[in-house]
């Protein structure tokens, strides 16, 4: 009797596969015939029924980029891969191809924010600015875009300059801290540049777009981007798992706490500004105007009623998408930004040397007017973002059927992505594409499409002129004070998320400029003049230099000492211990070798 049952369990579940495998045919053909006649099929690695290809990306969950650029060798520069459900996402890698899909059919109606899209980031951006469609996604950006006229980016720069000697200021407190401390955190693994210029851009773009600073420079922790960057990364994952990610990937208690906080302070400093009477507001917009001011007078009429459109989700949908936007491009642009120049001193000159020019122009003043002189760091600002943009994959859904350049059919609902860290990589575009070479910049500016850094179409990044903005102004805070090395023992690897953040931060030491008052003040043993000579200087009769243009030279006197004296020239770090030295290898190489053995390593 149970044998018998048994076999007709076994029996009844085979018949239920064997209907599973006729549906899943039935969904293929009907894809084909669908297909059929409209278009080119878009190539692509194989995919598994239903699974897709989540066995390939759970091996490369660390960073997939270079998965998706070794597709783009394999298959060309459209293709598309499937997620888990049979779901395919379409990658273009060429300009023509990628102003279809921003610019052209954007412009039709036919690409946007679909459903799936706006699902998997629902539970941080909302309904913001980032994740709508018209009408309301161009009444966000028309309520935004008075932030970021000359006008106003004019007004901006005291701003950022202010907030910008905190920055220094504090991170000369880390430095006197850590020299007086061998056990300290900064003695051991220096400062993680990538969490202060985080704090930074959080502080500066909180007060210019929403009237309050969120002080988090001082904080121990900066919680606030532990919770976003947190909560981000496990969003753009969802990618992995099609539309069955609130099924397979939910949302776990570490998810809604960190979201729970960002709610929590952004509702904050809302209930400040709600507290307003509608007067308060309209004069506080005429003297002081900010997108969270505008926003309240948007939701509400000329007698302080409710406007009815509008409610509090919306207000923190606006709130965290500016934020996220204001704080994170910059941020990252300033850590990839030091992270190449830590391995190039020769363009670092060159930046001092303008910076010097300009600045005595200017009578020595941080302006909007000496910022626009300052081209060639522009230039080297544009070859970092080529190489590192802060946001290395965007995209919209075809809302309706497509045809892509090249005859590739794209059906309806299909998430149709671009990624600018591998466009920027293309030697067709950008001849010999891994080295860091501002030049390219100088000598012609890039055709449209071709440089991605800040998306494109009518749905380009409002803020690239005060990303550039502010981020010149701290650069030029910065390098008069210190020069930024990375540590021998700095961990840098690239970290899939919506934005690219280093995994374990970036770690670098501070060398102090000899002509900064600092310097005269503290007497350290290890300072850089203006000309990029450094010199170190011990308690005794001790002395090294170097000259970054030169090779690297050392002398110690049997009658003193030199105590971790640390310079960096062309060749690499070296580091000169009282009577003997040793040469420690090069950033770069270290770089390299570190990035190797994570490659290694699970999460």
């Amino acid at each position: 009797m149970i044998v018998a049952f048994l076999l007709l369990l076994i029996r009844l579940f085979f018949y239920f596969l064997l209907l599973l495998i006729l549906l899943y045919l039935l969904f293929r053909l009907r894809r084909f015939l669908y297909r059929l006649g409209k278009g080119r099929a878009l190539p692509g690695p194989f995919a598994w029924p239903i699974l897709g290809q989540l066995s390939t990306f759970i091996k490369h969950k660390r960073d997939t980029l270079p998965l998706f650029a070794q597709w783009v060798e394999e298959y060309g520069n459209t293709y598309r891969f499937t997620v888990l459900g049979d779901r395919n996402i379409v990658l273009v890698n060429d300009p023509e191809s990628i102003k279809h899909v921003l610019s052209t059919r954007f412009r039709d109606g036919v690409y946007g924010k679909g459903r799936y899209q706006q699902e998997q980031y629902r539970d941080l951006i909302g309904m913001g600015i980032f994740n709508s469609n018209p009408p309301l996604w161009k009444h966000q950006r028309k309520c935004a875009a008075p932030l970021f006229t000359p006008a106003a980016l004019k007004q901006h720069v005291s701003v950022f300059h202010r907030h910008a000697i905190e920055l220094v200021d504090e991170l000369e407190r880390i430095h006197r801290e850590g020299v007086s401390n061998p056990n300290s955190s900064y003695a051991q693994r220096g400062v993680d540049v990538q969490d202060y210029f985080l704090r930074f851009t959080l502080d500066s773009f909180s007060e210019i777009g929403f009237g309050f600073d969120m002080r988090s420079m001082h904080e121990e922790v900066n919680r606030f981007a532990q919770a976003f960057d947190y909560v981000q990364s496990k969003c753009f994952q969802r990618m992995d798992y099609g539309e069955l990610w609130p099924w397979i990937a939910p949302a776990n208690e570490k998810f809604k706490n960190h979201l729970a906080y960002m709610e929590e302070v952004v509702y904050a400093c809302i209930d400040k500004f709600k507290a307003k009477t509608r007067q308060e507001l309209l004069e506080k917009q005429m003297h002081e105007p900010d997108l969270l001011t505008q926003t309240l007078l948007d939701m509400t009429d000329e007698n302080g009623k409710p406007n009815e459109k509008y409610s509090e989700v919306d207000l923190r949908d606006t709130v965290l998408n500016f934020l996220i936007a204001g704080r994170d491009t910059t941020a990252l642009l300033l850590s990839w930004f030091f992270y190449q120049l830590s391995d190039h001193p020769d363009i670092e000159a060159k930046i001092i040397e303008e910076m010097d020019r300009v600045m005595s122009e200017e009578n020595g003043e941080i302006t909007y007017d000496s910022m626009k002189k300052m081209t060639y760091l522009h230039s080297v600002i544009m070859e970092s973002l080529r190489l590192y943009p802060s946001v290395p994959f965007n995209g919209f859904t075809a809302l309706e059927d497509d045809v892509l350049p090249g005859g590739y059919f794209v059906p309806k609902d299909t998430y149709v992505v671009y990624s600018a860290y591998i466009l920027h990589r293309r030697p067709d575009l950008y001849p010999d594409p891994l080295t860091f070479d501002p030049s390219r910049f100088e000598r012609k500016p890039p055709k449209p499409f071709e440089f991605m850094a800040f998306h494109g179409g009518p749905r380009e990044c409002l803020g690239r002129e005060m990303a550039y903005l502010e981020a010149k102004i701290l650069i030029c805070t910065l390098l008069p004070r210190f020069r930024l090395r990375m540590h021998t023992k700095a961990r840098v690897e690239k970290k899939r998320a919506i934005i690219l953040t280093a995994r374990y931060g970036i770690h670098m030491q501070l060398q102090i400029n000899a002509q900064s008052p600092y310097a005269q003040e503290t007497g350290s043993k290890a300072v850089i003049n203006g000309n990029g000579v450094h010199h170190a200087n011990g308690n005794g009769n001790g002395n090294a230099n170097a000259n970054a243009n030169a090779n690297a030279n050392a002398n110690a006197n049997a009658n003193g000492s030199i105590d971790d004296i640390r310079y960096l020239n062309g060749n690499g770090v070296h580091r000169m211990n009282g009577n003997a030295g040793r040469t420690i290898e090069p950033t770069e190489t270290v770089r390299r070798r570190s990035e190797q053995a994570l490659t290694k390593q699970s999460d």
